[in-house]
């Protein structure tokens, strides 16, 4: 036989602060439509594809990029002091099977941020594995800002470097292996 649990006033008050939690965690965050907009609006706007049967063609988002753009980017920080307008989400973890554009995808949004929400002297690396691997994310990068007269104009273009004009932030890649790499960044 089982016993019926009779409710309690403690477990009124605890059914009470976690509606109090929830509702003070909606209340510290809003969704900032334009800025959503802005990230999306980016890609098509600036960016070309170069490789494959689109290449040519504006970056159109897939529908799955397009909402990871606007959750990430959308959703603002409305407690009050110095963090208010800040992104919500300050990490991004992506898990995505093969040939679904997310070399191309992080090349976008890696330029995108700088124009966006610039930071003076920002930097933004490109870490993997091996440097290899890095490197082709960064040379896609380069290839989109390359093949657009209107980046080439806020991006200085290196050879293991960009960097966004105004703002001075600098876009570059490193591999995770530790040999020779003290020193060089984060």
């Amino acid at each position: 036989l089982r016993s019926k649990r009779v409710k309690t006033s403690s477990d009124t008050a605890e059914l009470s602060k976690v509606a109090e939690a929830a509702s003070n965690i909606t209340n510290l965050r809003y969704f900032d439509e334009d800025k959503a907009r802005r990230f999306e609006w980016f890609f098509p706007t600036y960016l070309e594809l170069h490789e494959g049967d689109e290449a040519g063609k504006p970056f159109e988002l897939m529908p799955f990029w397009r909402q990871a753009v606007r959750q990430l980017f959308g959703w603002r920080n409305a407690a009050p002091g110095r963090m208010y307008g800040a992104r919500w989400y300050r990490n991004f973890y992506l898990y995505i099977p093969r040939k679904n554009s997310k070399t191309t995808f992080l090349a976008g949004l890696i330029l995108a941020i700088p124009m966006i929400e610039p930071e003076q002297g920002g930097q933004i690396w490109i870490a993997a594995s091996t440097e290899e691997q890095a490197g082709i994310l960064f040379d896609f990068a380069k290839k989109f800002v390359e093949g657009s007269p209107d980046l080439l104009l806020i991006y200085r273009v290196g050879a293991e470097e960009l960097e966004h004009v105004e703002t001075r932030t600098r876009i570059r890649f490193m591999s995770g292996a530790p040999k020779g790499k003290v020193g060089t960044g984060p």
